[in-house]
């Protein structure tokens, strides 16, 4: 006579069972994305990046502060100041301007004004993400996302922007405004010079 099996063993071999069959249909699914990855089914390719970046993280990415998108000019990397800047004399306006620019691609601009160089009071910081899309051209992003568009130099210890206020005798009211990539500032302007400290 066939004895019967309890309940009970037979819920656990079935589930015991449902296991194996998963597991191995799992196998089966990553095994298959590995195959056609290899062969150039780019559907199946990032998944397949996705787990490899996951198992093989790389120390160098660490190692290195400065990506390729934040990439900086060396020669930009320092702190810069201005002298108290008045743009025209019969005006009551005085300004004076300290950059900080860092490898990592983050800079921070502080400016104070006044109605004379002797009132000055502090206006506040801005903080900046910055990228170099061409040489001599620089893109600052504020924290809020908005970015403007313009163009630098660096003779020696002197750093010279296209932004900044300025006595405007140099055509820079002619120029573009950075507003766009298109509308980048297209003049230098040579009289807000910063200083390296």
């Amino acid at each position: 006579m066939n004895e019967e099996k309890p309940a009970e063993e037979v819920v656990k071999k079935s589930g015991t069972s449902c296991w194996k069959v998963g597991l191995i249909i799992l196998a089966i699914i990553i095994f298959i994305m590995i195959v056609l990855s290899v062969l150039g089914f780019r559907l199946f390719l990032y998944p397949v990046a996705l787990i490899s970046d996951y198992f093989n993280k790389s120390e160098t990415a660490e190692e290195s502060s400065v990506s390729v998108e934040k990439y900086v000019d060396p020669e930009l990397v320092s702190d810069w100041e201005t002298d108290c800047k008045v743009p025209d004399p019969d005006s009551d306006w005085a300004e004076k301007h300290y950059f900080t620019i860092r490898s990592d691609g983050t800079a921070v601009h502080h400016r104070w004004s006044g109605s004379s160089c002797a009132t000055m009071q502090d206006d506040g910081a801005d903080d900046y993400s910055i990228t170099i899309p061409n040489p001599g051209q620089i893109n600052f992003t504020y924290v809020s996302g908005s970015t403007f568009y313009d163009i630098y130099q660096v003779n020696g210890d002197i750093l010279y922007f296209g932004h900044g206020f300025c006595n405007c005798s140099t055509g820079l009211a002619t120029g573009n405004f950075g507003g766009t990539q298109e509308t980048r500032f297209s003049i230098l302007n040579t009289y807000l010079d910063y200083h390296r400290k």
